[in-house]
């Protein structure tokens, strides 16, 4: 299973010498992401607007000349099962590819976020094996509800949210957490779950409609994160004015 996750190709390592990023997009895509809401007068599914937030993402570190080279993003969709969906690689490697996100199944965010710690410890062990630096590894998880899945579950996700914190702690990993539903108040459930995975970066609620500005906020934090030479630090005090 790990062969299958290796970039397609890393050459890029070797002739591209910037400082690499890491970033890992773990995004919810269960059954009920295909649920449509209005946004802007129109009835739009949750997941077309992920997409949508994508691409901005993508046009916004394509516009940085220092994170076109230098931010390797990879997808992971989750359902019952993650799955790949863009392995890392620059946005100088593939900036205008499809992202294919299909809605269906339960949401089981444990499992997902094992196998994205998976995934980016694994390129780190790349990167020392090509003898290239690299920033502390991102990793985003966006639901819009708490997690799902088959018979224990719950257990998994309770492991996943321990490593994870133990990662940050040890400085290795810096966790965003986003929550996409329409009701974070009220889901205690899904604010405690994704609370569980980070303590230095609170979890955002961000409504369908903003994904693609939170997006290119991300684009804009992790490069201002870098050039202060600390920790990826999300802070939403000017979200309303960014």
């Amino acid at each position: 299973m790990a062969d299958k996750y290796l970039a397609e190709d890393d050459l890029d390592l070797l002739y591209n010498t910037t400082k690499r990023i890491p970033i890992c997009l773990c995004i919810d895509t269960s059954g009920s992401m295909s649920t449509k809401i209005e946004v802007g007068g129109e009835r739009v599914k949750k997941i077309d607007k992920v997409i949508q937030g994508l691409k901005e993402f993508f046009t916004s570190l394509k516009e940085d000349n220092f994170l076109m080279d230098a931010a390797e993003v990879c997808i992971l969709g989750y359902s019952n099962e993650p799955y790949l969906v863009r392995p890392f690689k620059t946005i100088d490697e593939g900036a205008d590819e499809d992202v294919a996100l299909t809605p269906k199944g339960k949401g089981d965010m444990g499992k997902a976020v094992f196998e994205a710690l998976r995934l980016l410890e694994e390129r780190k062990e790349q990167y020392k094996n090509a003898g290239r630096d690299y920033y502390q590894p991102c990793l985003v998880i966006i639901s819009d509800g708490h997690s799902t899945g088959d018979q224990g579950h719950e257990k998994t996700l309770k492991e996943a949210q321990t490593k994870a914190l133990q990662m940050e702690k040890d400085k290795k990993l810096t966790t965003v957490g986003v929550f996409m539903g329409e009701s974070w108040d009220e889901d205690q459930k899904a604010q405690k779950q994704l609370n569980g995975f980070a303590e230095k970066n609170p979890p955002r609620p961000v409504g369908c409609a903003e994904l693609p500005k939170y997006f290119r906020f991300l684009s804009r934090s992790i490069a201002t994160s870098v050039q202060s030479g600390g920790s990826y630090i999300f802070d939403f005090n000017d979200w309303e004015n960014f």
